[in-house]
């Protein structure tokens, strides 16, 4: 390579060096340096001078002149809201068609069992297709009208139009889409070995909910249904090794807030996010950088981890009841239990809180008060023990889960539960101590809050 004295030697046209004003112009002739400058450095415009000065007044007095109105306006609200769920009906679901995708377990069973009480018409969509079957049988029991298998990979669009396909080409209409699969990514970002599984994890918690929406959307107008949307509280709070899943929500929420917009009010859109459910997700069912499902050791000491010992989960069975009628009542925003909203005022207001007390809560070292507490909790009220796990489907140690997924990220279903089984094992009082503060939160806040 030539020194740089030679190539200045070379072309003397072009600068390598320091003009007199002491500015480096490296590669272009001195002319044309001056000449990017004076175009560069020219005075503002008055247009984007005003512009600037708008906003700037804005920042001022937006914020007294919108709380003012907020305020003015909550009593309205928060009445509007109290005479409606007095006054109003929840949809009749009898005879309706309702697809339900992530329904082999945990939140999207428990739904199609809601559903199935409501007399409703079930296409219950997932891979697991035994798992499925178990859950039809159970619909049929508690007084489904019809219910449909579909056993398709939502990780892709193919298996999404399949899904909608043997649904409608069995039901002829729809009436409710329920989207509700997902995988759950457990991981710091930084020790994923490769990006190999990222794009799995997206495919099956977002795009499988868009790819749903797109080819359902017409027979939805036409049968003026309503869409079902399961986002998260993990889309307003950044909760360490969870990035993926977090991110997957957030962008959940944000695609069905602005298509709510468009669409108005010919598709109804409910976006339920709750907050932690006793499930295989929170049980410790993990997916791994590597795209493998954590066995029951990983998955407890990932459990305890992700600070499970520090809030009350709560039964999906509950959860699925408040998602419902959400649904029916057609709502356009759920945050399940309410408290949970508290953490996006937060976010908004006073990041400068919520970031550093999550790191300290949840990834403090092994000696920190939190830590310590969630040992004593054995990791979180209702923690799972080995024979609850297994039933659940998750692997013993050393062995790799045995059901991967096509693009080899491990296809599992969040929010499910450990499969049902006729002889369970005792029922501990942390069991009974969820149920117990979960609906002691829930009645507090409706009377508070009207929500």
């Amino acid at each position: 390579m030539a020194r740089i004295s030679d190539r200045k030697e070379s072309n003397a046209s072009i600068s390598y060096g320091k003009e007199s004003n002491g500015r480096l112009t490296k590669g272009i002739p001195y002319a044309e340096a001056a000449e990017r400058r004076r175009k560069l450095n020219k005075p503002t415009p008055f247009e984007d001078q005003l512009l600037d000065a708008t906003n700037e007044f804005l920042n001022v007095l937006a914020y007294p002149i919108g709380l003012g109105v907020l305020a003015a306006s909550l009593p309205a609200i928060w009445t509007y809201r109290l005479v409606s769920d007095a006054l109003s009906q929840p949809a009749d679901m009898t005879d309706k068609v309702v697809l339900i995708t992530g329904a082999s377990s945990g939140l999207g069973e428990d739904m199609a069992y809601e559903y199935a009480r409501l007399g409703a018409r079930l296409a219950l969509v997932a891979r697991r297709k035994e798992k499925l079957k178990d859950v039809a049988a159970n619909a049929w029991a508690l007084g489904a009208h019809d219910v449909l298998v579909v056993d398709a990979d939502l990780g892709n669009e193919d298996g999404c139009k399949d899904a909608l396909s043997r649904t409608l080409g069995h039901y002829r209409r729809l009436d409710t889409l329920v989207n509700n699969a997902g995988l759950f990514p457990s991981f710091y970002f930084e020790s994923a070995d490769s990006t190999a599984g990222f794009d799995s994890i997206m495919d099956t918690n977002f795009w499988s909910y868009v790819y749903m929406t797109y080819h359902a959307l017409p027979h939805l107008r036409a049968s003026q249904g309503n869409i079902y949307v399961t986002a998260s509280v993990s889309s307003i709070a950044p909760v360490p090794m969870n990035s993926f899943y977090n991110a997957s929500k957030s962008a959940v929420a944000s695609f069905y807030h602005t298509l709510r917009i468009e669409l108005g009010h010919e598709v109804p859109i409910t976006i339920f996010s709750p907050g932690l459910a006793k499930s295989e997700m929170t049980d410790g069912k993990f997916v791994q950088p590597d795209g493998s499902v954590a066995d029951y050791e990983e998955g407890i000491r990932l459990r305890r981890q992700n600070g499970f010992g520090l809030v009350p989960l709560m039964p999906t069975s509950a959860i699925a009841k408040a998602a419902v009628d959400a649904t029916r009542r057609r709502k356009p925003d759920v945050i399940h239990p309410v408290w949970y909203g508290l953490i996006a005022y937060y976010r908004l207001l006073a990041p400068e809180l919520l970031d550093p007390l999550l790191r300290t809560v949840l990834l403090g070292d092994d000696n920190a008060p939190t830590k310590i507490i969630q040992d004593a909790l054995g990791g979180g009220i209702g923690e799972p023990n080995e024979g609850q796990l297994r039933a659940g489907g998750m692997r013993a140690p050393g062995r790799r889960d045995s059901v991967e997924a096509p693009q080899g990220m491990t296809s599992m279903l969040t929010n499910g539960t450990p499969g049902r089984k006729v002889a369970r094992d005792p029922v501990r009082l942390g069991d009974n101590l969820d149920h117990i503060v979960y609906l002691g939160i829930k009645h507090l806040t409706r009377r508070l809050w009207f929500f």
